[in-house]
Parts: structure tokens; C-alpha cells; sequence
């Protein structure tokens, strides 16, 4: 091989060494965008359900509470 050849290889391959590290990076980045994606559902999902079962008793009061007050109104008002 002549030196012009080699001299293009030995550009090629740093190049492509410089491609392969930006590339890991790009994966990497993906991979955390991607973990941190799942755990801040998880995170919002988890909320809606610890609210869900904190407010559930006071719900259940409020139900009731409109249940026995439509049950004591007399029939001749219209119900909305």
C-alpha cells in the first residue's frame, strides 16, 4: 500500500472511533431519557393512586350525605 492510502485508513478509523463514541453517547442518553421517562409515570401514577385511597372515606361521607338528603326531600320538587 502506498502512504496516501494508509494515510486515508488511519483518517477513516479515527473517524469512525469518534462516530462509535458519540454514538454511545446518544444510546446512553436515550436509555436514561427513557428510564426517567417510565419512573415519572410510575411517580404520577403511583399519586393518583395514594390520592385516590386517602379521599376515598370523605367521598364515601359525601356520597351518603346527598344519598340521605335526596331520600328526605319530598317528591313533589324536581330533581335536577
Amino acid at each position: 500500500m502506498d502512504e496516501e492510502t494508509k494515510q486515508t485508513m488511519k483518517e477513516q478509523l479515527a473517524v469512525s472511533r469518534e462516530s462509535l463514541v458519540i454514538l454511545k453517547k446518544m444510546n446512553r442518553d436515550l436509555t436514561y431519557r427513557r428510564t426517567f421517562t417510565a419512573l415519572r409515570y410510575l411517580v404520577i401514577v403511583a399519586l393518583l393512586v395514594f390520592s385516590y385511597v386517602q379521599t376515598r372515606p370523605y367521598l364515601e361521607g359525601l356520597l351518603n350525605t346527598v344519598t340521605q338528603l335526596q331520600k328526605s326531600l319530598p317528591k313533589s320538587l324536581p330533581s335536577f
